[in-house]
């Protein structure tokens, strides 16, 4: 079977060498110049390897997945941690017990007793379960957290006022009952030692691989609702075709575009080892660093990053629904748009939808 995979991130990648393996011929058609996605990185001027699109760090519980990109490359040890600037103060987040002392001081060591016996040691807790605890002490916690450590740090990446930020994202900001101050937990955490590219170019590098850079995929395929087939180059698709990307871009925006969330990166180079204490920085109650967040790598000449929030029109539309099981029709406005299987990749929870010929 043939098999057209569009995009070329860490989903249709993976997909397409599975694919591979199993004995299928894949193409992979990406709009960009380059492999990767949006783990793409590449050495600057100064000889700096700098992650283009944001910083990206693998950690994951799951053996098989620590085994399979394993064959790819090899890695670097890397314990990711971040801090909020806080008045001026450097607190570790997610908030734990180490943070708690930062802040609290001497009433810490009586607010730990409180926290554990309320929730268990080495637990993780949401502010908003926080803020729902009968005790005032734990609630008196929960509301600092979230007026200096979310809150203003949310409405600058977000730009939106308080009233405006759903309760489930405040559901998902927790507390470590812990010394734990990692930014993750997972069994595996690392960088590719050489690059998140080398290790991708390693992924591809199979005969049953084909590759199309700079190639729009709306250049390529036309979608026939009526006879419900698929076109690729003029011909008809006999296999699947698997989207990673942008599904209503692929469509032309028939049934109009989503806002959807990005950042726009600006590098500042200096002769120097360390910008920052820590790798990342969020400025949360700072309001001089509109930005919101800060990076720095760990090398003897380094770069420094601050991401400024912007709006992208793309993504599924708002009137497309998917149903999630089986081989399905996809539904736009009440009508059907093209039959598909449709599946999740779990790398970073992003749809891929599969079109098959009706």
């Amino acid at each position: 079977m043939n098999t057209i995979v569009i995009g070329c991130g860490f989903a249709g990648a993976v997909i397409a060498r599975k694919l591979a393996e199993a004995g299928e011929h894949v193409r992979i058609i990406e709009r960009r110049a380059h492999i990767g996605g949006n783990a793409h990185d590449a050495l600057d001027e100064h000889g700096i390897l700098i992650h283009t699109y944001g910083p990206h760090i693998f950690h994951t519980n799951d053996e098989e997945v620590f085994r399979f990109l394993s064959r790819f490359t090899k890695w670097r040890p890397y314990t990711h941690k971040v801090a909020a600037s806080v008045h001026g103060r450097l607190i570790p987040v997610p908030f734990n017990l180490r943070s708690l002392r930062l802040v609290f001081g001497e009433e810490a060591e009586m607010l730990t007793k409180r926290l554990k016996a309320a929730y268990g040691e080495e637990t993780s807790v949401s502010i908003l379960e926080m803020m729902q605890n009968d005790d005032p002490q734990i609630r008196m916690v929960a509301r600092y957290v979230y007026e200096h450590i979310f809150l203003h740090y949310t409405m600058k990446q977000w730009d939106q006022k308080p009233e405006e930020i759903d309760p489930a994202v405040t559901a998902r900001v927790p507390v470590r009952i812990s010394e734990d101050d990692r930014y993750f937990q997972d069994r595996w955490q690392g960088m590719p030692k050489e690059g998140y590219t080398a290790l991708f170019e390693r992924m591809l590098d199979h005969p049953s691989i084909e590759l199309s850079l700079n190639t729009d995929a709306r250049d390529v395929l036309r979608f026939d609702q009526a006879q419900g087939m698929i076109y690729a180059d003029g011909r008809p698709v006999e296999g699947r075709v698997i989207c990673t990307g942008a599904v209503d871009e692929l469509a032309d925006h028939l049934y109009g575009p989503l806002p959807y969330r990005s950042l726009r990166f600006e590098h500042l180079h200096a002769q120097q080892e360390y910008i920052q204490p820590y790798a990342v920085v969020n400025y949360t109650v700072n309001s001089s660093i509109s930005a919101g967040r800060k990076r720095r790598p760990l090398l003897m000449s380094a770069n420094i990053r601050w991401p400024a929030p912007r709006w992208i029109k793309s993504r599924i539309t708002r009137s497309l629904r998917m149903n999630m099981s089986g081989c399905m029709p996809v539904m736009c406005n009440g009508q059907t748009a093209f039959r598909s299987s449709i599946c999740w990749a779990g790398w970073h929870s992003i749809a891929i939808i599969i079109w098959t010929p009706s």
